[in-house]
């Protein structure tokens, strides 16, 4: 970061944006340009501050902001490659994923784009990390490293993509790479089609945090060894789920309770695991007569199941003296949004509205929530 650029962020420090604000610091830097990137500046770290407990420190352009791993998955990914090791980040980025290999193991990067590598270096600084970025095109440059972390950028005409064709730097280019050293981990899509990912080999993680599925890793080599094929992983707790598993039956109404199963789980196909029957045709809930205690499993008591029919369950509902606080659906084209709002009544909130598909019919539930959200 430049004098002027420290400058303007101490000039614009706590100022909202206001069209006078921006033009009362453009005159006192001599600079539009200047004024209008401190204030974005400013906007980007508040953004930032849910990944990054130094983010009011931090530079960061919005497509960096949004494609970076939070600190909190860049330090259990970083835990994947050997302490000691030497590890080349292959797209830099912003450096999030840099910091995080950089704590434990001899880490260094690659950046195709001079201004973001400007980004990274000031962020790595920030974190008290050494490691050094260099821009280039990392497929066309010599890699002196024992593992590589890749995290291509995945746009088509602008707008992202889930195809891994349109993924720059070319995945199937990395996987050769790969094969070269003692292994690798290429971060991707977790919209990503089974096709593309197999195409890489490798086994297959998809990473939950915060009970979101955040992205498909596909490990490489060394890296890839002791894991299963496919598998989900929870980043808080470290627990691991073996996917290719799918339940033995599937019930058109629910038990006495309704269990939710987290994303990464779900697009694993890890539901199996539990040993436990499905609820209905729609993938990610299973139901049972009694609670189970497992952490990629959020319990629902079920109070009542039967047709998706609006006005039936707004009589239910007043019957209850309850009202609905969320609409969760799947496999169905119910909008959660208006049916919420179609439902509100007078009652407190308190009940979750599941609708399903069965078979031919569109089923639903309403069911009070047992573990925390």
């Amino acid at each position: 970061m430049t004098e002027r650029e420290a400058r303007a962020l101490d000039l614009t420090r706590g100022v909202s944006p206001t069209p006078s604000a921006v033009d009362r610091a453009a005159k006192a830097l001599g600079d539009q340009g200047l004024a209008a990137w401190a204030f974005t500046q400013w906007n980007l770290r508040e953004r930032g501050r849910d990944k990054f407990s130094l983010s009011m420190e931090m530079l960061f352009d919005r497509e960096g902001l949004e494609m970076a791993s939070s600190e909190e998955i860049a330090r259990w990914r970083a835990g994947l490659f050997p302490v000691g090791a030497l590890v080349l980040d292959a797209t830099v980025g912003i450096g999030a994923d840099l910091i995080g290999l950089s704590s434990a193991r001899s880490a260094s990067g690659i950046e195709i784009d001079h201004e973001r590598a400007g980004l990274a270096r000031h962020n790595l600084a920030v974190h008290g990390c050494e490691s050094t970025v260099v821009v280039g095109d990392c497929l066309e440059t010599e890699w002196e490293t024992d593992f590589f972390f890749a995290d291509p950028v995945r746009r088509e005409s602008g707008r992202r993509s889930i195809r891994i064709s349109h993924a720059r730097p070319d995945p199937l280019e990395l996987v050769s790479r790969a094969k070269l050293l003692a292994g690798g981990a290429v971060k991707l899509s977790p919209m990503s089609s089974d096709e593309d990912l197999e195409l890489l080999g490798g086994s297959r993680l998809f990473v939950s945090f915060r009970r979101q599925c955040r992205e498909a890793l596909v490990l490489l080599g060394d890296l890839g060894a002791g894991w299963p094929t496919v598998a989900a992983v929870l980043v808080e707790t470290g627990v691991v789920v073996e996917g290719g598993q799918s339940p033995l039956e599937s019930l058109g109404s629910p038990l006495d309770f309704i269990l939710e199963a987290d994303p990464a789980v779900i697009r694993a196909g890890a539901l199996g695991q539990a040993g436990l029957p499905a609820l209905g045709d729609s993938p990610g809930y299973l139901t049972t007569e009694g609670l189970v205690a497992l952490p990629w499993l959020r319990s629902y008591r079920t109070l009542w199941s039967g047709p998706f029919k609006v006005p039936k369950i707004k009589r239910v509902l007043e019957d209850l003296q309850l009202g609905v606080a969320a609409v969760k659906t799947r496999g169905v084209q119910v909008e959660p949004a208006q049916t919420s709002a179609t439902l509100r009544n007078r009652w407190p909130r308190r009940l979750v509205l599941f609708v399903f598909r069965a078979g031919s019919s569109v089923r639903s539930a309403l069911a009070e929530p047992v573990s925390p959200d």
